[in-house]
């Protein structure tokens, strides 16, 4: 449906000279339909508002026939229209007109100041202090609520008091937080701040006149920007779990990306500063410098919480995509042996003795090739050490090996799974520079059952990239 909206009002507009020019021209834009469960938004961008309200409606039109066609309809009540734009002159902002659910006729949507999308206020500066003021009065009605619970003297205690603080108004509060706080101080702020400082005299039964510092840390609350930076900082790092198409990962900026490539380009376009030979360096250096504090949006201040060289985990690269060792193109040659768990009892040492007696047996023997792997963790005077290693023999000999550490904040899992992919890739290296005949049979032997039975699985988790290179 989206694209099918998209490529006809696309389309469209180059029969309008007046939309076509800057589109061609990429200073303005008719980014895809966003939906959200029934909430949808159309976004578009350009040079003057009267330019993005025609691409507006056209768009509009479109999506309308798509749905007339299939019996559907919009609920007209809450067709609305936002400018975001600087400026303050609300007179100056055009008003669009659309089809109606009434067949042949049209119904005029005048710009809003205020409005609501998926639990935001929004404004046409996005400065969110309307936001702000609405969720403190809501989360206000909702600690008055609390009070009937108890008071000085009677009723439930601090810490219960406290816990639903934490766990139904605080929520309130912060609600799409990376959204809007930008981690300055301002009147969004000062706003919440106020919320929190009723909340903290109610929970410790303090005087008006008592320091909020000492409220704080009688209540153990952070106080509200910390909390909102530790929300932007727990979003940033989620993103490593987003998609490569998402709309996030597109607009994030890309020294922040950690080298993922994204298939299709931000949906605003960005302004290009103008030609060398038409301006002074000058004044292409201060375009330069006026464009980099003027783009400084909520999402890229977020981008500088992600942490440089995490893993990024891909979200879609599960079943039935994952491999396993019943796929019928490689049952027939690969086997996992994992001994049965019994009750009270140990099967190690007798499947160590079983596989040296197999080494023994064909060591001598180029038809086969061992591979050993193991991952380690230690301490060391309080810190973690760990570590992988492999090592690979024929005909009684090693051949190869490889060994390297990991970091002190990985799990012994990690290391195991880090030592089956670094034995893969050997025997890739070892088979493709093999000048005579190589191994018919490789056997890999590794003492962890977790890593052995995931290794096929490129689910999301935990070693993710280990199990998509093996």
């Amino acid at each position: 449906m989206i694209g099918e909206v998209h490529h006809k009002s696309t389309s469209h507009i180059v029969d309008y000279p007046e939309i076509s020019t800057p589109v061609r021209n990429d200073k303005a834009t008719l980014s895809p339909t966003t939906l959200y469960v029934d909430d949808g938004v159309i976004l578009a961008s350009g040079p003057t508002l009267d330019i993005t309200a025609k691409i507006i409606t056209i768009a509009f039109k479109e999506t309308h026939k798509w749905l007339t066609h299939r019996g559907l309809k919009t609920d007209q009540v809450k067709n609305e229209l936002m400018h975001f734009t600087k400026t303050k002159n609300r007179s100056t902002n055009p008003s669009i007109h659309i089809p109606s659910n009434i067949p042949n006729t049209l119904k005029e949507v005048t710009p809003t100041n205020c409005m609501r999308y998926l639990g935001l206020w929004f404004d046409p500066q996005l400065r969110f202090q309307e936001h702000a003021k609405i969720i403190a009065s809501k989360a206000s009605r909702a600690m008055e609520a609390l009070c009937m619970l108890g008071n000085s003297t009677n009723g439930i205690n601090q810490l219960c008091l406290r816990q639903l603080y934490l766990g139904t108004i605080l929520p309130i509060m912060t609600y799409g937080s990376v959204a809007f706080w930008n981690g300055k101080p301002s009147a969004l702020k000062n706003t919440l701040e106020c919320t929190q400082n009723k909340a903290l005299r109610f929970i410790s039964r303090a005087f008006r006149t008592t320091p909020t510092t000492a409220l704080e840390i009688k209540t153990s609350i952070t106080p509200i920007d910390i909390t909102l930076d530790y929300y932007t900082t727990c979003y940033a790092t989620c993103t490593r779990r987003l998609d490569s198409s998402n709309l996030v990962i597109c607009c994030i900026p890309e020294p922040h990306r950690d080298g993922i490539t994204t298939p299709s380009t931000p949906p605003l376009p960005w302004l290009p500063p103008p030609p060398r030979n038409l301006m002074s360096p000058y004044l292409i250096r201060q375009h330069k410098s006026k464009a980099k504090k003027t783009t400084s949006t909520r999402l890229t201040s977020m981008a500088k919480a992600i942490t440089s060289n995490t893993k990024h985990i891909l979200p879609h690269a599960e079943p039935p995509w994952r491999r396993s060792e019943y796929d019928h193109d490689i049952h027939k040659r690969i086997r996992i042996y994992v001994p049965e768990n019994k009750e009270g009892t140990s099967l190690k040492l007798e499947w160590a003795e079983d596989h040296a007696n197999l080494y023994d047996e064909y060591k001598d023997d180029s038809d086969f090739m061992f591979i050993y792997t193991d991952g380690s963790l230690s301490y060391d005077m309080g810190t973690r050490r760990t570590g992988y290693g492999v090592v690979a023999y024929r005909n009684g000999m090693v051949i190869a090996s490889e060994k390297g550490p990991l970091g002190e904040h990985i799990e012994a899992y990690d290391t195991e799974m880090k030592a089956l992919e670094v034995a893969a890739k050997m025997i890739h290296e070892l088979i493709h520079n093999e000048t005579h005949a190589p191994p018919s049979k490789i056997i890999i032997a590794t003492d962890n059952t977790g890593a052995l039975q995931h290794i096929f699985q490129g689910s999301p988790g935990k070693a993710q990239s280990c199990s998509t290179s093996f």
